[in-house]
């Protein structure tokens, strides 16, 4: 999916803002949105929209990936789990902080590239 950041920033945003226009809130999944979620994507966000406590009448190894949709119900649903799962990831990025005093040294201990040692030019061997 990461790939497809991208390309799905911009479906999400026609998506509300096509919504935002609408005066009756019309659930529906936007087709395009289909194209970027696998089988098991689909059930991740079924998983998402119900906190982990997944409804007994819903078998969802059984289901057709049509009938998922049902129960996912419309984009928001989708939305609300791919950004919910952009924001743990940018959240888990780490960044290596460097304390000042090293970055000083760091720098200070570099070597322009004229001082650095030069080879030694090999010797032709006589046949």
């Amino acid at each position: 999916m990461k790939e497809n950041k991208l390309s799905l920033m911009k479906l999400f945003s026609l998506v509300l803002k096509e919504r935002a226009k609408e005066e009756n809130q019309t659930k529906q999944i936007s087709p395009n949105l289909l194209k970027f979620f696998s089988r098991k994507e689909l059930i991740e966000i079924i998983n998402h929209i119900y906190d982990g406590v997944i409804p007994e009448e819903y078998e969802l190894v059984d289901m057709e990936n049509g009938e998922l949709l049902k129960v996912i119900g419309d984009d928001f649903s989708i939305i609300s789990y791919v950004t919910n799962k952009w924001s743990k990831e940018v959240s888990s990025e780490t960044f290596e902080i460097i304390p000042a005093e090293k970055k000083e040294e760091t720098i200070g201990n570099a070597k322009p590239k004229d001082e650095l040692p030069k080879k030694e030019p090999e010797k032709e061997k006589k046949s």
